[in-house]
């Protein structure tokens, strides 16, 4: 199973890989508001809005 147009592949592949590290980002970055309420919490919202632009771009790319 050769793909047509290895490129795309690459592409998604950065993608997941961008996907996960925001993903460990947030967990961290939530862990961290859960103790302390400040601008963790503007952040979180910030990585976790990135995090599903990103999905949704993987989704469409596949």
């Amino acid at each position: 199973m050769i793909p047509a147009e290895p490129v795309d592949l690459v592409s998604i592949a950065i993608l997941w890989l961008v996907n996960f590290f925001c993903f460990f980002v947030w967990v961290v970055t939530f862990c961290r508001t859960l103790v302390t309420m400040g601008p963790f919490y503007i952040l979180t919202l910030i990585i976790t809005s990135l995090h599903i632009t990103l999905y949704i771009i993987v989704l469409n790319k596949w």
